[in-house]
């Protein structure tokens, strides 16, 4: 291995000692250079970081910024003068020009480390270079170093003046630099007010993000880190402008000028408390995080208890042959305070849940909360019980020609069996038809009217119609009995309100034959049974339906309905799905357009088969 030439004795910056095979090392202080290693400064020192190598025998080596110099005998060979050092004034005025740039200008530097060329330790056979672009140290071993001192002596004594090192390189050796450097101390002026205002602007960016953090009600932690940099980063910048001012007063006192004041730079400790405060407020509302969980379930236990004496109250209504007003009236209370408990409960855990994500928690499940749906609908069974039992029941008898009025209220009126001519009209409120017979006229009037039919009803002697099963073009008839609800002088008219035809049994129904028997129905219910509506055009719908013409299907999955909607000649179209937000039952609406332009709507229970042709 090769001897030891010098010691590393200061250090400011990165800088390699690199050997013969071309392998690197970074150094440090106390580190040993051998003969035949080249030291050169990483590409990203700035211009004033620099090593000082003492030789064994006393000398020191300068090195600044990304300069490089080769360490061998030779160095020995060179005498210097007193107080000097090895190096150029080249780098000197280099040093001094690069703190011309401000802060945050891009240092000009190695493009590799790699990029050193390798050097020969024969003395004299190649020359070092650095790719700072200055005249090497020493042009050969053999010659004698760049004399800084040598360069000024020529000059005037008045015209120099003695500049220490000791901010610059962390040494004091003096170096006697040409007073040409002088030029340099407004630039330098320059650099520390610029960057004085770059370390400004970055304090105000901080004030910004914490000010954009105390407007957030539940800052993240990413929000508090983006304000925390914001701080640190002026920070930095107050650190950078504070060491440009330094060295353009330390440059100014050494060429003997007057200091000026720099451009005043402000601070960050108002921005840090504020931050601080915030922080410290959302700690608080972290710790409040476990209160609300525990009030989320206080409030579904007593929601749940309400909930349990709404279902007591409706037990002990139903109980009651007889109950009074007030009976209704407790059993309703109970079931409302049971929903206002419930809502209260629900948004208990609303805040309890959204005040653990921003804390960034894992939300626990609250207490389960029950529900009164059950009592609803118990009282409300229980209710129309009682109704029905309150309302006008209008009995028909079986002879032809008769005629029922409804009174004010809901009423049941019973056609009479196998009764011709008969007519029942409902007048105000909602009122139930029952049909039994044939060529009878039923008209709901006002209010939401129910008329249930059965397959005995809009009967007919006997029909013919061609047989649908024969897909030639001949058309083919045969005798059928009269249930399809062809051929009836039946009239059933609806009027105002949500009304409703009710049919039973089971039975095909073509809804072709009874456009003019129907009229004002805006819903067919086909629960009861299993019925296939055979015939239904658009034309219908218009016929049967008020002047919304919007006609509702319900039944379930052993019903059915044939509907025209392939080809060329489709009269209906398939659309959207729809809910209703009262039974919470599902509708596919299907529309189509009548010969006069108007457009029709059906809205068909999704439990009902659809069959297309």
């Amino acid at each position: 291995m090769s001897s030891v030439i010098g010691t590393v004795a200061s250090i400011d910056g990165k800088f390699y000692a690199k050997a013969q095979d071309g392998s690197l090392r970074e150094v440090s202080h106390g580190d040993a250079i051998y003969e035949g290693e080249v030291v050169l400064g990483d590409k990203n020192n700035g211009a004033i970081d620099s090593v000082i190598v003492t030789l064994d025998n006393g000398t020191d080596i300068v090195i600044l910024g990304s300069e490089a110099q080769l360490f061998d005998a030779s160095l020995f060979d060179v005498e210097f003068a007193e107080n000097e050092t090895v190096s150029e004034s080249e780098s000197i005025e280099k040093m001094f020009s690069e703190l011309n740039s401000n802060v945050d200008a891009e240092q000009t530097a190695n493009d590799d480390i790699d990029d050193v060329e390798d050097i020969d330790t024969e003395s004299g056979t190649q020359e070092v270079t650095s790719t700072e672009g200055g005249e090497a140290r020493f042009a050969q071993t053999t010659g004698s170093s760049v004399d800084i001192n040598a360069e000024v002596r020529g000059e005037d004594e008045s015209d120099n003046y003695e500049r220490s090192l000791g901010s610059i390189l962390g040494t004091e050796t003096p170096v006697y630099v040409n007073s040409a450097a002088t030029r340099y101390v407004a630039d330098l002026l320059t650099a520390a007010n610029n960057a004085a205002a770059t370390a400004n602007d970055a304090i105000a960016a901080a004030n910004a993000a914490v000010d954009t953090l105390e407007a957030n009600d539940n800052p993240t932690a990413a929000d508090i880190a983006t304000a925390q940099n914001a701080i640190d980063a002026a920070d930095a910048a107050i650190a950078t402008a504070a060491t440009a001012a330094t060295a353009y007063s330390d440059a100014a006192s050494s060429a003997g000028e007057a200091v000026e004041a720099t451009t005043a730079v402000g601070s960050t400790d108002a921005a840090q408390a504020d931050l601080t405060a915030a922080v410290n407020a959302e700690i608080d509302s972290d710790a409040d995080v476990a209160d609300l969980l525990t009030a989320a379930n206080n409030a579904a236990a007593t929601a749940n208890d309400a909930i349990a004496a709404a279902n007591a109250a409706v037990d002990t209504l139903e109980a009651n042959d007889n109950p009074s007003d007030a009976d209704k009236t407790d059993a309703q209370d109970a079931i409302d305070a049971a929903d206002a408990a419930i809502a209260t409960a629900s948004k208990a855990a609303d805040m309890y849940s959204d005040a653990a994500k921003a804390a960034g928690e894992t939300v626990e499940a609250t207490t389960e909360l029950k529900s009164t749906d059950s009592a609803q609908n118990d009282l409300d069974a229980a209710l129309t019980a009682l109704d029905i039992n309150n309302n006008d029941v209008i009995n028909m008898s079986s002879g032809n020609n008769k005629t029922a009025y409804g009174e004010d209220g809901d009423d049941i009126i019973n056609m009479g069996h196998n009764g011709k001519n008969q007519e029942a009209y409902g007048g105000d409120d909602n009122d139930t038809i029952n049909i039994d017979g044939n060529n009878f006229k039923a008209y709901g009037e006002a209010g939401d009217d129910t008329f249930n039919i059965s397959s005995d009803d809009f009967e007919s002697e006997k029909s013919d119609k061609p047989d649908k099963s024969d897909k030639s073009d001949q058309e083919e008839t045969e005798e059928t009995e009269g249930n399809d609800f062809e051929g009836s002088a039946a009239l059933i008219d609806g009027g105002e309100g949500l009304d409703s035809l009710v049919i039973s049994d089971d039975m095909d129904i073509d809804m072709s034959a009874l456009d003019d028997n129907i009229s004002n129905i805006e819903r067919i219910d086909l629960d009861t049974g299993s019925q296939n509506i055979i015939s239904l055009s658009t034309e219908d719908v218009l016929d049967m339906t008020d002047t919304d013409n919007i006609l509702r299907i319900d039944g379930d999955s052993s019903d059915s309905i044939d509907l025209n909607t392939i080809g060329e000649d489709a009269e209906w179209t398939l659309g959207d799905f729809k809910t209703d937000t009262e039974t919470a039952a599902t509708y596919q609406e299907v529309t189509g357009t009548t010969d006069d332009g108007t457009q029709v709507t059906l809205e068909i229970n999704t439990d009902v088969q659809i069959d297309q042709s």
